[in-house]
């Protein structure tokens, strides 16, 4: 059915500006696509290269764990040097297509099945001589092209609502910075005070005393979230109760942006280390928005002191209460929440649409390779 060779050479050091479109193995992985159409990297051409014919499934032969390489792909452009470190299978016969290939490669089925053969402890490995023994699921032609044909309807629908997504979020980024850096808003000038945080946030300390006395949240830098398992210890007691609509963020890391406002959960518990607020005298949708501009950020990394961690910098807490923030009237923050709450709500739709898409490819996949 296919010939199995390997890429030869070239690594993330032989990259540069402009050259011949080269396909790394890392790029397998770390930007997995089942059909690869759009080659990002460029390498100076060496004798002996391995180069494509277009529809060749690639399948990287090292990784971090077994799940994150065992996954395929099928190179559709033509003339891309292959990279080492990756398996190459080249169709033999018109009996199969490559990209149906590469879409049974991926079921749970034979994904399970393909890393049960990596190998290594740092750094896994998946032979070509272990690809042999992968059982494919093959009809005839017809049907092999309405499987392609429906996966990649369901495909362009995911990259759409994905495309949207980050439009939606860069409109956010870029409509926070504009309205809380300046005193105009749509090139008025409207009325505004600067007031400290401390005027807005005041300190809540209140501890579960029980085992799993509420479900465990995780205040990240791309918001809250439910999270398994122990921060540290065996035990969740004495961990920070979170109500609704209070802040939390955590002091080694607010300079990476990690502050939150739980607008999603009625109540949870947080690690020890995180410090929660309430918050008085402001619309909170409104400073939620100011404290994730990129100025706040900037202000957050000035009063957080390095650490022992590079990552972990310790926030000087009397100092981040004292910054300063500029507020407009109740009656200008009320227009404002109205326009976030919108496009939040845009947002969430989006999310949920994706995780559904992404959840029926698979399911999909799963159904139609039995």
């Amino acid at each position: 059915m296919v010939n199995f060779s390997k890429g030869k050479g070239y690594s993330k050091k032989d990259i540069v500006e402009s050259g011949t479109p080269f396909m790394r193995y890392g790029n397998l992985y770390t930007d997995f696509e089942i059909e690869i159409t759009d080659i990002k990297e460029t390498v100076e051409e060496k004798p002996k290269s391995v180069k494509s014919k277009g529809g060749e499934i690639l399948v990287p032969s090292s990784g971090e764990t077994p799940s994150e390489i065992a996954r395929a792909s099928t190179l559709l452009k033509k003339d891309v040097i292959i990279g080492g470190d990756i398996n190459i299978l080249t169709v033999k016969n018109n009996n199969v297509l490559p990209t149906f290939l590469a879409l049974d490669l991926n079921t749970n089925r034979n994904s399970k099945e393909l890393s049960k053969y990596a190998v290594g402890n740092s750094v896994v490995h998946i032979y070509n001589k272990d690809l042999h023994r992968l059982k494919i699921y093959l009809p005839d032609i017809e049907t092999q092209k309405k499987i392609i044909r429906i996966w990649r309807t369901l495909d362009k629908l995911l990259t759409l609502h994905k495309r949207k997504l980050k439009i939606i979020d860069e409109t956010i980024h870029e409509l926070r910075e504009q309205l809380f850096s300046t005193k105009y808003i749509a090139g008025k000038k409207v009325k505004s005070e600067k007031m400290k945080l401390n005027d807005f946030l005041e300190e809540v300390i209140e501890h579960s005393n029980k085992e799993n006395q509420y479900p465990l949240l995780s205040s990240t830098n791309n918001g809250i979230e439910t999270r398994s398992g122990r921060v540290s210890g065996s035990s969740n007691i004495g961990y920070k109760i979170l109500r609704k609509n209070q802040l939390v963020l955590s002091p080694q890391n607010l300079w990476l942006g990690n502050i939150n406002i739980n607008r999603d959960f009625e109540v949870g518990i947080v690690s020890p280390s995180y410090k929660v607020f309430d918050i008085k005298n402001i619309k909170i949708i409104y400073l939620e928005n100011i404290l994730k501009t990129e100025r706040m950020k900037y202000n957050f990394d000035k009063i957080s002191i390095q650490g022992a961690s590079v990552v972990r910098r310790n926030l000087d807490m009397k100092e981040f209460l004292n910054l300063e923030v500029r507020v407009t009237q109740k009656n200008e923050q009320e227009k404002l929440v109205k326009t976030f709450v919108q496009l939040r709500n845009i947002k969430f739709s989006l999310r949920s649409k994706i995780k559904i898409l992404e959840k029926l490819k698979i399911l999909y996949l799963d159904k139609m390779f039995i």
